[in-house]
């Protein structure tokens, strides 16, 4: 519903809502759309859910089960699977990652689509929380802008204040606790 919403749509069981809302949608089962712009160049997946400008933006037929919640969430989203993304540009630069949680403005951001993140397995909880991550596995980032700056890695925690803020893309096994901590 609303004006070219779900336009090319040939899958099945799929809800547009809102201006342009999954325009050039073609394939897949069980996707809603909702909002200004959601999925506009989306072409396919199963049981994603976006909502807000842009979100889902990208979701191609490998994409299943994401949640997109926020203005630009999981907007690059290409193949990723199983993400829960809320906040303004969360997940953003996210492409082909699975299993990610960010929660919160800017959070698991990705650097840009030229240096995405392509980490799974990650939780980024608060504003800021790693902005500029692009590959990993199994880390936490926790606090006001902890991991900010960190390139990846594996297995890391980084909880408080800008904590882990260091962390380069071979960083392993690290607990980071506290305000400007790593």
């Amino acid at each position: 519903q609303g004006y070219r919403a779900g336009r090319d749509n040939k899958g099945n069981y799929n809800v547009f809502e809102g201006y342009r809302t999954g325009e050039d949608f073609v394939t897949g089962t069980g996707n809603v759309f909702t909002g200004y712009l959601a999925g506009l160049n989306a072409t396919g997946g199963t049981y994603n859910y976006a909502t807000g400008i842009y979100s889902g933006d990208s979701l191609t037929t490998g994409a299943v089960y994401n949640s997109l919640n926020g203005a630009y969430a999981g907007a690059e989203i290409t193949t990723g699977d199983y993400n829960n993304i809320e906040g303004y540009q969360a997940g953003r630069f996210i492409t082909t990652g699975g299993t990610n949680v960010a929660l919160g403005y800017f959070a698991g951001r990705g650097d840009s689509l030229a240096d995405p993140n392509t980490g799974s397995y990650n939780s980024f909880l608060g504003r800021d929380t790693g902005r500029s991550f692009s590959s990993g596995v199994g880390n936490l980032f926790g606090g006001y802008a902890a991991g900010y700056d960190a390139e990846g890695g594996n297995y890391n925690i980084a909880l408080g204040l800008r904590s882990g803020d260091s962390l380069a893309a071979g960083a392993n096994y690290n607990s980071l606790i506290g305000g400007l901590a790593g």
